[in-house]
């Protein structure tokens, strides 16, 4: 199994998953996470820019991705490819990938995430909204 989680800054899990072109990519062997890596998509590789995930794709092979927000568009594109999309308040990717594989995952139904007019900020509704991103776990690495 493969987790993809956004992380635009390369250390906490961020917003505007179709936009993203950032992500930590964790494999998962019997139900643990048995290695991690941050891949860097191509501008026409984002999901907002590339509508088809075909197998030469740096995501390819995914399972889960998790994100602080994503339109329906892109949870419907990713269901029809038998990717379960999650939206959580939590900043820790790693964490994320971890509570995930728990069933303890912290997700969140946001009212609006969908982004109209794309030259906007991350205000007027798009993402999760204020107040939902003020839980934060740290996992420290394995020695």
């Amino acid at each position: 199994m493969r987790i993809a989680v956004t992380s635009q800054n390369k250390y906490s899990i961020t917003e505007h998953a179709g936009q993203c072109r950032r992500f930590w990519l964790f494999d998962v062997e019997n139900n643990v996470v048995s290695g991690e890596r941050l891949v860097e998509l191509a501008p026409e590789e984002s999901f907002h820019n590339n509508g088809i995930m075909g197998p030469d794709h740096p995501l390819f092979g995914m399972h889960v991705l998790i994100t602080r927000s994503m339109g329906q568009g892109l949870k419907n594109r990713l269901a029809g490819m038998g990717v379960q999309g999650v939206v959580t308040s939590l900043e820790d990717p790693k964490c994320a990938a971890i509570l995930f594989l728990e069933g303890k995952l912290p997700s969140i139904s946001a009212p609006d995430t969908r982004c109209n007019g794309h030259g906007h900020g991350h205000g007027n509704g798009c993402g999760p909204g204020p107040g939902l991103m003020n839980k934060h776990i740290v996992i420290e690495p394995k020695s």
